[in-house]
This record gives C-alpha cells, sequence and structure tokens, in this order.
C-alpha cells in the first residue's frame, strides 16, 4: 500500500466508524489489565457495602432514563452486586415513572424473568415500582408514601416490609437519583436517622452534590463507569463496568491517535499545499 493510499484510508469515515466499532466490540471481551487505583469516594462507598449484614435493609431509589442512563446502571452494577453477596434485603423504588422498564429490566436481569416469580421476592427484595417522594417526610412515615409493591400487594402481608415503619428500620441507601435528590436524602435520611448514603450519579453530575459529601452527610459515590471500575477493581472481581470502562479509553486512544496520524499524513507526507480561494486566483490572474 503506498503513502497516498494509507493517508486517503486512514482519513475515510467509514474506516474510522469501523475502527471505532470494533475497538469497542474488543473493549467488552478483552478488557484493560491495568489496576485503577480506587478514589476516597470508591473506598468509601466500599466501606457502606462491606460493613452490612445478612438482613439489613438497604433502599435502592433510581432515576435512570435519559443520556445517562447506561453510565449510571453499569457503574451501580458491581455495589448491587456486593449488596447481593452480603444476603441484604433490598426495597426497590423508582424515583421517576421513565425509570420503571429500566429498574424492571435490571430486576429481570438480576432474579430472572419475570422477577416476581423469584422465590426470594417478598423475603430478599421488594420492588415498589414508581413513587412520587418527599424524601423528608418519607423518613419519618414510609408508610404514607408507599405501602404496597408494584403488584399491589401490602407491605403487611411481605416478610421483608412488614417491620418497616420509618428510615430508621434501614441501614443504607443505595441511589441512583439526581443530585438535588441525594442531597435532601442524605440531610434528612443521614443527619436525623443515622443511615448510610452512597449515591451513583454519571461522572459529569457529581459537582452538584460534592459539598454533601465534603459536610459527611454523604458516605460514598460512584462516579459512573469509572466508578464502577474502581470498584471492581478494589474488589479483585473485574466485569461489566471494567469492559465498559476499556471500551471507553480505546475509542480516546484511537481518536487522539487518528488525530496525530492525520497531521503527519497531511503536513509531514502529503506535502500539504496552502488552499487557493477562487478570489485569489482571479485576482493573481489580473
Amino acid at each position: 500500500m503506498s503513502i497516498t493510499s494509507f493517508g486517503k484510508l486512514i482519513t475515510d469515515a467509514r474506516f474510522q466508524q469501523t475502527l471505532m466499532l470494533s475497538l469497542v466490540i474488543l473493549g467488552a471481551f478483552v478488557p484493560m489489565s491495568i489496576k485503577l487505583r480506587p478514589s476516597e469516594f470508591v473506598q468509601g462507598t466500599y466501606a457502606v457495602i462491606d460493613a452490612l449484614k445478612p438482613g439489613d435493609n438497604v433502599i435502592l431509589p433510581s432515576t435512570m432514563a435519559g443520556w445517562a442512563y447506561q453510565e449510571i446502571l453499569f457503574g451501580s452494577k458491581p455495589i448491587i452486586a456486593h449488596l447481593l453477596e452480603k444476603d441484604v434485603n433490598i426495597l426497590w423504588i423508582s424515583n421517576s415513572a421513565d425509570t420503571v422498564p429500566n429498574d424492571e429490566f435490571q430486576l429481570n436481569e438480576l432474579y430472572g424473568t419475570p422477577y416476581w416469580k423469584n422465590p426470594n421476592y417478598g423475603t430478599k427484595f421488594v420492588y415498589c415500582g414508581y413513587a412520587a417522594i418527599n424524601w423528608i417526610s418519607f423518613a419519618d412515615n414510609i408508610r404514607a408514601t408507599v405501602s404496597r409493591d408494584v403488584r399491589g400487594t401490602s407491605f403487611d402481608q411481605l416478610p421483608m416490609t412488614k417491620n418497616i415503619k420509618t428510615a430508621a428500620d434501614f441501614k443504607a441507601v443505595m441511589g441512583r437519583v439526581t443530585g438535588d435528590t441525594i442531597k435532601t436524602i442524605a440531610s434528612s435520611w443521614n443527619v436525623k436517622y443515622g443511615v448510610k448514603v452512597v449515591e451513583c450519579e454519571s461522572s459529569g453530575a457529581i459537582s452538584a452534590f460534592i459539598d454533601v459529601y465534603r459536610g459527611g452527610m454523604l458516605q460514598g459515590i460512584i462516579a459512573g463507569v469509572r466508578g464502577g471500575a474502581e470498584y471492581e477493581a478494589l474488589r479483585g472481581q473485574l466485569g461489566a463496568a471494567t469492559r465498559f470502562q476499556t471500551s471507553i479509553v480505546y475509542v480516546v486512544l484511537m481518536v487522539i491517535g487518528g488525530i496525530i496520524i492525520n497531521n503527519i499524513y497531511r503536513v509531514g507526507i502529503k506535502k500539504y499545499k496552502p488552499r487557493v480561494l477562487p478570489v485569489e486566483k482571479e485576482a493573481g490572474a489580473a
């Protein structure tokens, strides 16, 4: 292949798109072996989850919809896997109507389809569906807002929830909600009841509630896929978040490499000539 042909190839949009897709697929099957260094946010999250005991109640509210859905989903997967290993009881709540399909998809993925037929439903996990929650009053009286699961079964009829009354009946909140919501949860559930609160959010959104973390009301943060990959590295169990992060790194490196190669080709090899505008040509001819 001549230098000219190579230059045309690497600057062709179809070649670039094919290469990018190949790197995404490669990242899914060949994750990086480089061990990521867990941040203090991730270490705080791990400390909260690892301190839980079998039978402890954890509430998992979600607002996973829109552009940030995939990042939050993959970032939170290793934390949920850790929760399941700890054999805790999980109360799932969709904090927005748009989140319901996404939460039910993950529930089916974790517990089998349909999730409510899992033998542990009602004893180890319960899904409440969508609930419009005022988190301050909800902490004081959970039954006033949510008293049935998504299928209409009363909390009193479910072994896991029959004794749940207030935030004091929970050990931790694993949030996947907005910055404003997690601020409210932290200020009410953590400050008043001592419930540990951690949040998984897209990496570009943590600045909205970092002050709450610095103030000690939020015990851990998972910043999107990168945070999930760090959590997996901390546990020594590489999984979906690491594969996702690997694909991102591969594509970023491809873009950087492509820019460098393209400039070398155009400036150094192709003997780049300045573009002459038609107006300049006419002026020269005159």
